[in-house]
């Protein structure tokens, strides 16, 4: 957990107070991510009808053999893109969190590692999306670790870049011949990487118990939702497709 600013992950980080109710790990661990699949269904549908619908889109076109063949992918270069972005931000950013002096002290009281918990809001934070905290005494924080005196920018660059390879490659695998179709079918990546978003955020959720009260701490879910599980996917796949469809000519 981030109790105080810097004190944790990276020696400084933008945090602003705020007097609205913080979500309690009580009320999304129960669901994908707090977000139940009815809720997902008219998320999702927009961003696949324009490639899945009638014969004139990318995957109408395509016979019934490759069309599970390409979903697959697309699904699974969705899924792909995230862990491994999370690899990489394990990768830089763990040692400096296994060594900082808070975390060790809420390691002691949780009886367990919480490295794993705190890279994983370090990633999300490289999509733009705030960690909402709630510490007893300091009350209740949104937060992000990356930029200014936190980690570097760099972090930025991770999920833009896997995406972008992952649009990119969906495309080839599709044999796009024109950047509009290429953008389209780039975009496919968007439910696998939505999928594994949201059951992100529930796995590095913080609920921990002192004598004080609960120290709770997840990425803000609406963020989560529209920035990191559709924001990203679809710009950066589409933009990656664009490249795949331009490689082609």
């Amino acid at each position: 957990m981030v109790p105080a600013r810097g004190s944790c992950l990276a020696g400084s980080a933008t945090r602003h107070h705020r007097h609205t109710d913080v979500l309690s790990p009580s009320r999304y661990d129960s669901r994908a991510g707090g977000v139940s699949v009815p809720v997902l269904v008219p998320v999702l549908v927009p961003v696949l009808v324009p490639v899945t619908q009638g014969p004139a889109g990318p995957i109408g076109s395509m016979t019934s053999q490759r069309r599970p063949l390409l979903l697959g992918a697309a699904t699974g270069g969705g899924v792909f893109a995230w862990v491994l972005g999370y690899t990489v931000t394990y990768a830089l950013v763990a040692g400096r969190i296994r060594e900082s002096v808070p975390t060790q002290l809420l390691e002691v009281i949780e009886d367990g590692s919480l490295v794993t918990e705190f890279v994983g809001w370090v990633f999300f934070n490289a999509h733009f999306v705030p960690t909402v905290q709630e510490v007893p005494v300091l009350g209740a924080s949104v937060t992000s670790y990356v930029g200014a005196d936190g980690f570097t920018p760099v972090l930025y660059l991770v999920p833009v870049g896997l995406l972008v390879v992952a649009g990119l490659a969906v495309a080839r695998l599709y044999g796009a011949a024109d950047p509009m179709t290429g953008a389209l079918v780039g975009t496919l990546i968007t439910p696998g990487y939505l999928l594994v978003t949201l059951v992100g955020r529930a796995l590095v959720s913080v609920d921990i118990s002192t004598a004080l009260g609960s120290v709770t701490g997840a990425p803000e879910l609406v963020p989560v939702l529209v920035v990191g599980g559709l924001v990203y996917p679809v710009v950066c796949g589409a933009i990656g497709g664009l490249l795949g469809a331009r490689l082609a000519e």
